[in-house]
């Protein structure tokens, strides 16, 4: 494995031990919407160690496919606190079953939850969630539906930046997961705590700006 890399991955796994602290506390009040927000951030921080073990395996565009549903956890996650009705809320919550399969089949998708966070969720959730649309949806897609840039990754590699980039934009996501779930907790203290991980880690992070 590459050197620089392999520091990246280091980082990465350090900062995710830091985010754990997220869960030190249980969801405010016990409340459905916190309960089902931290459950969905919780799964974007799993994504996310799949993205990080795929790396290190040189396994770049399965890297790739897992980074959007990671994305998409991290959004369910906020729109679930800010925005979402009390049976959507049931509906996510409810065991899984046939019936809940189809009754999920109205809640809304990707775009549609981004309208409702512009709209409702804090300004720097809102604006790291739409500029990560902005500048990697297409690609991401391009991955999942095995388009160009799967069928190109896939023949020549991964190269190192886009690699190291992809950790960089993963690592957001955990780092914006990890806030959620500490909001959902309602301290204050672990808000903070959780976001002294921006200037922490910041070499293994994306710049606040972009």
């Amino acid at each position: 494995m590459n050197a620089s890399l392999g520091h990246f991955l280091h980082r990465s796994e350090e900062l995710a031990d830091y985010l754990e602290q997220a869960f030190g506390l249980p969801p405010f009040e016990g409340q459905a919407r916190f309960r089902v927000t931290t459950i969905a951030g919780s799964l974007a921080l799993e994504h996310g160690e799949g993205v990080r073990g795929l790396l290190a395996m040189g396994l770049g565009v399965p890297a790739a496919v897992l980074l959007r549903a990671q994305y998409e956890a991290v959004l369910r996650s906020v729109w679930i606190c800010y925005v979402a009705k009390d049976d959507q809320i049931q509906l996510l919550e409810q065991v899984l079953s046939a019936e809940a399969e189809q009754g999920a089949k109205g809640l809304p998708q990707a775009n549609d939850m981004l309208m409702g966070i512009e709209r409702a969720a804090p300004a720097a959730a809102s604006q790291s969630l739409k500029s990560f649309r902005t500048h990697s949806w297409s690609a991401l897609n391009s991955f999942v539906h095995s388009g160009v840039h799967a069928i190109s990754r896939h023949r020549d590699g991964l190269p190192l930046e886009l690699a190291e980039g992809a950790l960089r934009s993963s690592n957001g996501l955990c780092l914006l997961a990890a806030m959620q779930c500490a909001v959902a907790t309602g301290s204050k203290d672990l808000v903070h705590r959780v976001g002294i991980a921006q200037r922490t880690f910041e070499d293994c992070l994306s710049p606040l700006d972009g």
